[in-house]
Order: C-alpha cells, then structure tokens, then sequence
C-alpha cells in the first residue's frame, strides 16, 4: 500500500518543488498537488517537481473539467507525464463549487456526467487517438495531440454513488474522500458497481482525507471542523445517510454553508462526523487507520496535510514517515518488508 502527501501550494514555485524533493528524500510514494481553487497552478509545479525528483510519484487532485476543456487537460497532463514517464496520475473531479466554480459562474450541475465525459476524452487523446465528440459538455472536431503522449492513469474522484459509479466505468482509479472503513466500504460498493457494469478494472484505489499529527485530539477535532463543514457543504444526501446523519442536520449544515461558508456550517459537524472524514491522533494511530484501509483494496493513502509554511508540513511528514517505517529511496510503505 502506498502512502502519499497531498498539499495546497501556497508557497512559492521553487519552495513547493524543494518540498516534494524533501517528500521523496523521506520515502512517501506519491505528492499530490490541487487545480483548484486560485492557487498555484499545479502543471508546471508538478513538471518542475518532476525534473528535480527521481521516484516519487506525482498527481495532480484534482482537476475540473468545469473549468477546464478535457482537450487542454490532456495536453498538459501530457506534458508532466513526458517529464516523470511512469510517475504521473491525472485525478478529475467537480469539488469546491463554492469557492471556486460559482465565483467564475461556470456550470454545477450533472458532474458525474461531466466528469465521465472528460475521463473518456481525455484517455482517448493519452491514447493517441483523434477525437470527435459532441455533448451538451464539450465540442471536440477531429483533434489529436500533435506529440505522442506518455500514457497517463486517469482517475475519478468523489463521494457520491452516481460520481463513484461513474469512476468505476470510465477511469483507471477513483479516488474516495474518506477516511473511516465504514465509508471506504460503502463508497468501494458503489465503484464496483460502476466497474461491473463496464467491465473495467482499477489500477487504484485511493483514499484521501485530512490529516492532523496530535496529542490533543479534542483541540484538533475543533481545527478539523469547518474543513469537514466544506466537504460536506455540497455532499450528496446519500452520503449522510450511509453515516447515519439526519436529515435535518444535513439541511442545517447545508444551509449554513451556503450562506456563511465553512465557518458558518462548522457547528453542525459533530465528533462522529468528523472521524469519518479526518485522520486524527499520533503518528502512529494514524498509520494503524490508515494500514486498517488496505484490507479493504485500497492501494494508496493520500493525507490532506493542514499547515502554515512548509516547514511545518514537512515536520508533519517526518513524524509520519517515522511512524509509517518510510526511509529514503524506499518505495515500501506502511509496514516495513511489504510491497
């Protein structure tokens, strides 16, 4: 099981490349980078991250195909991956629609839909194929990327039944927003479906959440707070349900959030909602958790790391690494003398 780092760029290009260099020096399989919201843009983060490493893996979490033609995701998810051959993973995703998707008045709605539409696109153009497409989505006459592309995973990302159907029919992997086995179960049910359906078979599973290295549990859960409100602020009823929500609650939480953002919704997000969301406790609580996932099939772990510089993300790392067993150069994770 392989064991990434996921984290918003907010430094500069030369500090976030010498990050994912001290990532890799302590042994992590993979460092993912969002497109979204106004960060960094993280196509030529990711390509200067690939000339200067040597093994870690690099993917891009995600990209939205909302606020960008499938034709241009491929050609640079292209791009990156003729820089790390074998080391890329493209995620596509319909996230952050308050913060980034409404501001720029772009479409929100049948993401899955959209989502799938661009998946297809875009591995048919990794494929080297000329496409032709028409949808109420996207326009694409007859175009093929005019280099030969490095093949490159394509996954889905999501938490709903109808986007995680969606992943298991079109992508190469999915990724899950979860951090409980409860809801990895649940989700993974929904993806098998979607595979079943299509005949496809995953090269990945991903598990993705926050993370919080602490002695201080309680202190943490409120920090853990309005992120967990953002993730659920435009979260399918489904996914309450399967955690045992209220209905009334989700509609307050939602509410909230529309109206006032994270902050506003954060007091609708209890304890138990949290754990389903969030990786909390030391170093090694977290692994255990973490290490639980892989029984299930899932065959990497992303953690969404909360920080201020990157020192302090990469202090994080550190106390991560030494619990996971990670050493440089070792692309064994989780349990020392496993593959």
């Amino acid at each position: 099981m392989k064991l990434g780092i996921a984290h918003v760029p907010r430094a500069g290009v030369r500090e976030t490349v010498a990050t994912i260099v001290e990532l890799e020096r302590l042994g992590f399989d993979r460092a993912w980078l969002p497109d979204q919201p106004f960060f960094l843009d993280p196509y030529p983060l990711l390509g200067a991250a690939a000339l200067a490493t040597t093994r870690i893996g690099l993917g891009l979490g995600v990209t939205n195909p909302s606020t960008a033609h499938p034709v241009l995701i491929a050609r640079a998810a292209a791009t990156v991956a003729d820089a790390a051959p074998g080391r890329f993973v493209l995620g596509i995703g319909s996230g952050n629609r308050r913060e980034f998707l409404s501001p720029l008045g772009l479409p929100m709605d049948r993401a899955p839909e959209r989502c799938a539409a661009a998946a297809r696109v875009v591995r048919q153009l990794l494929n080297g194929e000329t496409v032709d497409h028409r949808s109420d989505f996207f326009v694409i006459d007859g175009v093929r990327l005019s280099f030969v592309p490095t093949p490159v995973p394509v996954y889905l990302a999501g938490m709903g039944p109808k986007m995680l159907e969606a992943a298991g029919e079109v992508a190469d992997g999915v990724i899950i927003h979860y951090a409980s086995e409860q809801l990895v179960r649940v989700a993974l049910a929904s993806y098998e479906r979607g595979a079943a359906r299509s005949g496809r078979r995953s090269t990945g599973v991903v598990a993705w959440a926050r993370a919080i290295v602490t002695h201080d549990a309680a202190g943490a859960l409120d920090q853990m707070r309005p992120g967990v409100a953002h993730t659920l602020g435009s979260a399918a009823p489904d996914v309450f349900e399967a955690i045992g929500v209220p209905g009334a609650v989700r509609a307050a939480l939602q509410a909230a959030y529309r109206s006032g953002g994270p902050a506003a919704a954060a007091r609708h997000v209890s304890d138990a909602m949290i754990e389903h969301f969030a990786w909390i406790g030391t170093e090694d609580q977290i692994v255990e958790r973490v290490r639980a996932l892989r029984a299930l099939g899932v065959t990497e772990a992303a953690l969404i790391i909360p920080h201020a510089s990157s020192e302090e993300l990469l202090e994080t790392g550190r106390k991560i690494a030494r619990g996971a067993g990670l050493s440089a150069g070792d692309q064994r994770t989780m349990v020392k003398g496993t593959t």
